[in-house]
């Protein structure tokens, strides 16, 4: 492991009641279980959204359905309505993405 990855420095912080407060609570508002990952990544500005990580999560599914669909089109043993729902559902999916690319552009 680089010693960059390695988190071994350790920091000091001091807030008040109130900021921990709010903090805490963006922290779990956004999906994080912990405080510190929470911290790293905003301040390096890579805080994703509960959502972000929910729509990461479903594509990753979609993903490993559309190989096993491709893969099962390859044996020669693909059942059509399986395949149709997978798209159907990948396409909602790419519906939203859009959606959220199109507002962030907006702001």
């Amino acid at each position: 492991m680089e010693e960059a990855d390695s988190r071994s420095i350790v920091k000091t912080v001091r807030f008040s009641a109130n900021e921990i407060a709010q903090i805490e609570a963006l922290s779990a508002t956004n999906g994080y279980q912990s405080f510190s990952r929470y911290l790293r990544e905003k301040g390096l500005g890579q805080v994703r959204s509960r959502t972000d990580r929910q729509t990461l999560h479903q594509l990753v599914k979609i993903g490993v359905n559309l190989n096993q669909i491709a893969r099962s089109m390859n044996m020669g043993r693909v059942i059509q309505e399986e395949a149709r729902s997978a798209l159907l559902e990948w396409r909602e999916l790419v519906k939203k993405i859009s959606a959220k690319i199109d507002d962030c552009e907006e702001q």
